[in-house]
């Protein structure tokens, strides 16, 4: 047994599934099951409990993956140290909302990294409660979640419960974006009426669909790729730099009878003390919200 094999079994219990799980860590499904039996053959305990929906931990399976997990996270903390002695080395690692005004922050602070310094990033692109499991496992340092307003206590009690920090990135309403061919293009602002006629695109994989048109697909980059060749549909979003804007055609305006405000948290768990990368990415992502708020 090694570490790997650690990553295997809390990766099936998060995903409650053996197939799923294989299936995210790049492994044949057949392989991570052998590898779970060895494991319990080789401890004299039954991790997981096979079941119609999948798998759950035993009793004894649950002791032996919080134990898993404490090992991976002194592990990760180990590793730091002697990474951060590196002065020639730059780590990153979150997890973010889909697109949006997050991601241009990212890439203009991978053009203020010393270019002779070896980089290791990760982005992952993830939903709220996920971010906040992985960030309370310690897989990741920091991660950015993104929920409606009314849901500020639901979320609160969530990162309580999970020993887990934030604090606010942006708060602001949502707007609706449309390519600048749409005939609502060239208006102020617009309201619910205006857009019952056109096709809605988002991202929101798990909307219903209702009486009008209604278009969903995986990833927010996908959907305003899509939109900025539609000239009769709209898309909901947080609100977008002008590079951005211009980048795929684009206008964002206003919905006066539709506002619903949207936050975006930073969390860490409480022991974690961001470093200079982490307090640089920061800064660039204060410096995109700041430019998009002049404009708005």
């Amino acid at each position: 047994m090694n570490i790997l094999h650690l990553k295997y079994m809390l990766e099936v219990e998060r995903l409650g599934s053996i197939t799923k799980a294989a299936s995210k860590l790049y492994m044949g499904q057949p392989n991570l099951s052998k590898a779970i039996k060895e494991i319990e053959q080789e401890i004299g305990v039954e991790i997981f409990k096979r079941t119609v929906k999948g798998v759950v931990p035993t009793e004894k399976g649950r002791e032996f993956l919080k134990h898993a997990q404490n090992i991976l996270a002194e592990m990760d903390k180990i590793e730091a140290l002697y990474k951060n002695d590196s002065v020639d080395r730059v780590d990153f690692r979150i997890l973010i909302p889909g697109g949006g005004y997050i991601s241009h922050a990212f890439t203009l602070f991978l053009t203020r990294l010393e270019k002779k310094k070896t980089v290791d990033i990760n982005l992952i692109e993830s939903d709220s409660l996920q971010t906040i499991d992985l960030v309370a496992d310690s897989e990741y340092e920091l991660g950015i979640i993104r929920y409606s307003k009314q849901f500020d206590k639901f979320y609160s009690s969530i990162l309580d419960e999970k020993k887990l920090v934030s604090t606010e990135v942006w708060s602001y309403d949502r707007v609706v974006l449309v390519s600048k061919r749409c005939p609502l293009a060239l208006q102020q602002s617009v309201t619910s009426d205006m857009l019952s006629d056109l096709m809605e695109i988002t991202d929101e994989t798990d909307r219903k669909n209702s009486d009008g048109k209604l278009v969903i697909v995986n990833n927010q980059a996908t959907a305003i790729s899509i939109l900025s060749l539609t000239d009769d549909a709209y898309m909901w979003s947080c609100p977008l730099p002008e590079q951005e804007l211009e980048r795929y055609g684009l206008v964002q305006l206003n919905c006066s009878d539709l506002k619903k405000t949207y936050c975006d948290l930073l969390i860490c768990r409480k022991e974690h003390k961001l470093n200079q990368t982490q307090l640089l990415f920061l800064d660039e992502l204060n410096k995109v919200r700041h430019s998009i708020e002049k404009t708005l």
